[in-house]
């Protein structure tokens, strides 16, 4: 990471995603701090990502009703990502066992580290399932004494805990198993994740295939959607075989042309209906 950031950044200790927020964003990343200064943005769609999306954001977790709704979702979030249903039992029986757990003290440093981890995510602006990666190795801690604490339950000594123990990795393996038959029949059993911007990757391939270097010209439409991203490029722009550059009217697009002055140029309209390349024409920019 310290020579990816020293090649990217200049400084083995600052990273990509620093200079980002520095250049762009207004909110801040924790609850408590105040909004920076509006940059000069040079895109409409950077503005209403960067000062309109976010800050929206921002203000409606700076309210008492915000604040408490995002904390649900924020909970319910990682519930569903580190847990779900078969862990959620051994947890149950670590709150029963509260008193005694938290009186222990090989678990007083455990703790202490993972009340400070939840203060940190619970202040923050955003927060994905992701984000908490790092005190995973607590979670699965708590899991473990819950476990045992499970274990330890007995209903006219049936043994009920010990086997409710022996069912959670039952259950764990038999839901692999059940996501992996699902996907190779096909069968849709969650929400399908977002494939990511597979027109830009035949475009590319189009590009790559093509003799010569090109120079494509991106016009977004007023209600183009930030998520669904075109303008990027790899580390050495200049070698690329292609180059990808938003529209920024017939005078600033001209300077790139110039410079690239050995690339054939594109422009492309990726809101319509229908995507294609078209040879570039100044007019069209209008």
């Amino acid at each position: 990471m310290a020579f990816y950031n020293w090649r990217v950044t200049g400084s083995p200790v600052r990273m990509g995603y620093q200079v980002n927020r520095e250049n762009y964003a207004v909110a801040p990343y924790f609850l408590m701090l105040q909004p920076k200064p509006v940059p000069a943005y040079h895109h409409a769609v950077m503005q209403r990502f960067y000062q309109e999306r976010e800050m929206k954001g921002f203000r409606e977790e700076r309210t008492v009703s915000g604040f408490v709704r995002h904390l649900l979702l924020k909970v319910d979030d990682l519930w569903l990502f580190y847990l779900s249903s078969a862990l959620t039992v051994p947890c149950l029986a670590l709150l029963f066992n509260w008193a005694s757990f938290r009186r222990s003290c090989r678990f007083r440093f455990p703790l202490i580290l993972a009340a400070l981890f939840a203060v940190g995510l619970l202040f923050q602006t955003w927060t994905m399932a992701h984000y908490a990666a790092p005190a995973t190795c607590l979670l699965f801690l708590f899991v473990v004494q819950g476990s045992r604490y499970l274990r330890l339950w007995q209903r006219r000594n049936s043994g009920v805990g010990a086997t409710l123990v022996r069912m959670i990795p039952v259950v764990l393996a038999a839901m692999i198993v059940l996501r992996v038959a699902a996907a190779a029949a096909h069968v849709p059993i969650e929400q399908a994740w977002p494939r990511g911007n597979l027109e830009r990757a035949a475009v590319m391939r189009n590009l790559e295939t093509t003799d010569g270097k090109h120079l494509v010209f991106v016009t977004y439409s007023s209600d183009h959607d930030v998520n669904q991203e075109w303008v990027y490029n790899r580390a050495d722009i200049d070698a690329s075989r292609v180059v990808w550059a938003r529209d920024m009217s017939d005078s600033e697009n001209r300077k790139l042309i110039e410079y690239f002055g050995d690339r054939r140029v594109w422009r492309l309209f990726p809101d319509q209906p229908r995507i294609g390349l078209t040879p570039y024409s100044p007019s069209a920019s209008n």
